[in-house]
């Protein structure tokens, strides 16, 4: 690369001051020099010309995106508003079913107290509702051979006219919380084996082994005459009935 100024008879010469020279008036390239620069400016070019075009392409993604987050903003409301209905209708049907559930069980109250009092049984607001009609010893047969059982007759505080499923975890919630063992059954067959029979053994306060009272069977059945249901029950064991649960005598 060359320096040059003009002479003192307007020829240009090169000047030793280079680049700082003040009369500096062009400076000269060799072949080399200017092949290179070329090449610099035509990459650099070249970048610009990249870099334009990534800026246009980041400006069309980013367009793109944004449309996408109008998009996505739009199906998140709208799910939000399916949300809010939903949860709304939920909440509804809650409190309905919650209306129903007290409906039912002021019903099934008010029915048990209406059995109670036609059975004379008291307390009628208190008492269970539940009575042994009788129980009578009988032998079966079973896989093991014969033996000698008890079948009773638990009547229930429930309307015949309802249907057994509507009243059956009502019965079975008692049974297994008071009933069954206020009158001496401590163990019951497992619903999937009822009729198979089984005798069921304790240990007692001083490490004996003995006998208890298991009910294996049962059915149930609308009593239409006396208007209430019953559940015929076969226990290993006889029963011990408190007076709470024996039918009034009139």
């Amino acid at each position: 690369m060359k320096y040059m100024k003009k002479g003192s008879l307007g020829i240009l010469v090169e000047t030793s001051a280079g680049a700082s020279d003040p009369e500096l008036t062009e400076v000269r390239l060799s072949a080399a020099e200017y092949a290179d620069m070329q090449k610099r400016i035509k990459t650099a070019e070249q970048a610009q010309l990249t870099a334009e075009e990534n800026v246009e392409y980041c400006g069309e993604q980013l367009e793109k995106y944004k449309n996408l987050e109008k998009e996505m903003q739009y199906k998140i409301d709208d799910v939000e508003r399916q949300l809010e209905r939903v949860t709304k209708e939920k909440n509804y049907l809650e409190e309905l079913l919650k209306r129903q559930i007290n409906l039912n069980g002021n019903l099934k109250r008010i029915a048990r107290e209406r059995a109670n009092a036609q059975r004379g049984l008291v307390p009628k607001k208190e008492h269970s509702g539940y009575v042994v009609l009788s129980s009578v010893q009988c032998r079966v047969h079973h896989d093991n051979g014969v033996t000698y059982v008890w079948r009773s007759i638990l009547q229930t505080p429930y309307d015949a006219s309802l249907p057994y499923e509507q009243i059956a975890d009502d019965i079975w919630a008692e049974l297994r919380m008071r009933i069954l063992k206020s009158i001496g059954i401590f163990y019951v067959q497992l619903k999937k084996d009822n009729g198979i029979y089984k005798k069921w053994t304790d240990i007692d306060d001083v490490g004996k082994e003995h006998e208890v009272c298991g009910l294996y069977r049962w059915c149930f059945k609308a009593n239409y005459v006396c208007g209430l249901w019953e559940m015929t029950m076969y226990h290993t064991q006889s029963l011990y009935v408190p007076e709470e649960y024996r039918p009034v005598r009139r």
